[in-house]
């Protein structure tokens, strides 16, 4: 059996308070979509800004060990997490208007992206055929365009074009459709599964909508205040919960009847 991506062992927090992850494990493997899912305040997008070591500019702090290809990312320098942070793990945020930079055209965030981990600017591969990959126009045009002047859902398409810009072996999502309607967010989904097995990377897909995980994840963790209390495949996890937590979570959707049939 093959080593995983990415092994976590954590406890973070933010200055001043209380830990809001308490020994808190997580391991994805090679070419896997794993779900960590949970209510608002559970810790959800605490846990994308932990594992890349984003807390640190924000006043947080982090214990423990994540381990990524053999190397404990919690020990690294900073200059080397920068290094992977955005190339060998990317990150796609929930608010994609508020992650694009709002004075600079779409073209010229895509050559930026690449700067940041590439001498030779020359070298960044064609943003149209990046473009293609996520189901974006394929015209110059759209290149000039500012963020304002795109849809939501083309804003996120854009982020998640920057994300596989690398070819990171991990892409974090951190509840990347909740921003869209229902017909776009299912088509989000259908793009990230597509790219999982076109580029082989791994996903780790952050989310409360326990519908979303339980159709797009090979496994699922479920998120309570700060640990994971149970884990495992959707079609076991959502037919025969063993956690009272989880239950109560299932319990909570308004039509459980509509919840996918697991063969």
């Amino acid at each position: 059996m093959s080593a995983p991506l990415l092994a976590a062992n954590i406890s973070a927090g933010y200055a001043g308070g209380p830990d809001v992850l308490r020994d808190f494990e997580l391991t994805i493997e090679p070419g896997e979509i794993a779900g960590l899912v949970g209510e608002s305040g559970s810790g959800k997008s605490t846990v994308a800004m932990a594992l890349l070591r984003l807390l640190d500019y924000r006043g947080g702090r982090v214990r423990g060990n994540v381990w990524f290809r053999d190397r404990d990312l919690m020990a690294l320098p900073q200059r080397e997490m920068r290094a992977i942070r955005g190339k060998e793990i990317a990150l796609v945020m929930q608010s994609p208007q508020a992650s694009l930079n709002p004075a600079m055209r779409i073209g010229a965030q895509i050559r930026e992206c690449w700067r940041a981990h590439n001498r030779r600017a020359d070298e960044c591969p064609d943003p149209l055929e990046l473009f293609a990959m996520v189901n974006l126009p394929g015209e110059p045009e759209f290149l000039n365009r500012y963020p304002r002047q795109l849809s939501v859902g083309q804003a996120q398409r854009v982020l998640i074009a920057m994300a596989i810009l690398h070819r990171p072996a991990l892409l974090i999502a951190d509840e990347p459709s909740s921003a869209l309607d229902a017909v776009t967010a299912q088509e989000v989904l259908n793009l990230l599964s597509r790219l999982r097995q076109q580029l082989g990377m791994s996903i780790l897909y952050i989310s409360h909508d326990l519908l979303s995980v339980a159709s797009f994840c090979d496994r699922v963790s479920i998120l309570r205040e700060g640990q994971i209390v149970e884990t495992g495949a959707p079609e076991s996890l959502f037919t025969a919960p063993k956690h009272p937590y989880t239950r109560r979570l299932l319990s909570a959707i308004p039509q459980p009847r509509f919840l996918p049939t697991m063969a």
